[in-house]
């Protein structure tokens, strides 16, 4: 069997998949919702963003929380109109 990197499964023919997370970094999640690292971290200190998983000072967040609080902010109604949402 073959090594495989992290986010990655050996499959019984010995390759490598790419799995997908539910969970995103806050790197991961500032390009999932557009907005800066910088921004991400402010509001998360601020309690703006969902619940937060992981260890201490590493943080991730589910795809699907992310999801909801975008819809949720009355600023993203112009980029669900620009996205055809």
């Amino acid at each position: 069997m073959s090594a495989t990197s992290p986010g990655e499964v050996a499959t019984e023919q010995g390759t490598a998949t790419r799995v997908e997370s539910p969970y995103l970094t806050i790197a991961e999640s500032a390009g999932y919702t557009r907005l800066s690292i910088n921004t991400i971290r402010a509001l998360r200190r601020k309690g703006e963003l969902p619940p937060s998983y992981g260890l201490p000072g590493r943080p991730v967040y589910r795809k699907a929380d992310l999801d909801r609080w975008v819809l949720s902010r009355p600023q993203s109604v112009a980029r669900r109109r620009k996205a055809g949402i």
